[in-house]
């Protein structure tokens, strides 16, 4: 097994520090990109950061931030996304979070989510298990939808007819939460809260620190298919799952892209 204990570190060191100027800049002001998302000085400072940091170590890195979304189709990047979720943390709402990945030849090896609101770290090591603030965490063994709470898209997207997808995971009897921000929706499964979730973009740095997570915690992650997908260039969407409901959850997608 490869030791990844100083790239855990630094993982861990950097999220902090994120943590510090998300905490500091809440409310900034945002200005939209030309894909029509928003940015703030907050994202940018905290992608220059890491940018730093892992250049540092002689690695490369691909953020949110970056002027082009190119990473190499081997070897070793970092992942980021600076501020998830900052059309909240513009508004002064504190629910967006930090996300980090160290992702070798596709594969992530490295997850950090930092959620400074609550002082929540979350991270995981392939083969190491995934832990909250030095805790392991394990998802649930919810195996029955009716029982479920999943974490669906709330808004509409071009994957799949995503009020049809809410719809039926109601009336299978679902709790059916969002929070804003892609990567605290996601988190949510190893955290044991909810049962799945669904990724309806083709953004790597709002899965590749969940890739990991999720698999070190027991549960599973795929592509909107169910299909495995690398994590260092844009993907095809997430399921995220305790595992014993992934396959009714894929059905469940599959037929909302169906109903489009």
């Amino acid at each position: 097994m490869i030791d990844h204990h100083t790239d855990l570190q630094l993982a861990l060191h950097t999220a902090r520090r994120a943590g510090d100027v998300m905490r500091r800049c809440l409310g900034a002001t945002a200005e939209a990109k030309a894909d029509g998302t928003l940015v703030t000085d907050a994202d940018k400072q905290i992608n220059a950061l890491v940018s730093e940091a892992v250049a540092g170590r002689g690695d490369l890195m691909l953020g949110e931030e970056d002027d082009e979304y190119v990473a190499p189709t081997s070897g070793r990047v970092w992942v980021c996304d600076p501020v998830d979720g900052t059309w909240l943390f513009a508004a002064g709402v504190p629910g967006p979070a930090f996300s980090l990945a160290l992702v070798v030849d596709g594969v992530s090896r490295i997850g950090v989510v930092h959620d400074p609101w609550t002082d929540r770290l979350i991270h995981a090591t392939a083969g190491a298990g995934a832990f909250i603030n030095g805790r392991p965490l394990a998802v649930n063994t919810v195996d029955d939808m009716a029982a479920a709470c999943l974490v669906l898209p709330g808004n509409r997207v071009s994957a799949f007819d995503a009020g049809w997808l809410f719809a039926q995971a109601v009336d299978a009897g679902a709790d059916v939460v969002t929070t804003g921000s892609a990567v605290h929706d996601a988190v949510m499964v190893p955290l044991g809260f909810a049962a799945g979730a669904v990724y309806p973009y083709t953004s790597p740095w709002d899965m590749a620190a969940i890739a990991v997570i999720v698999i070190e915690a027991g549960g599973r992650i795929s592509d909107l298919h169910g299909s495995g997908q690398r994590y260092d260039g844009p993907i095809k969407g997430a399921v995220i799952s305790n595992d014993r409901i992934h396959d009714r959850l894929l059905a469940m997608v599959a037929a909302a892209s169906d109903a489009r």
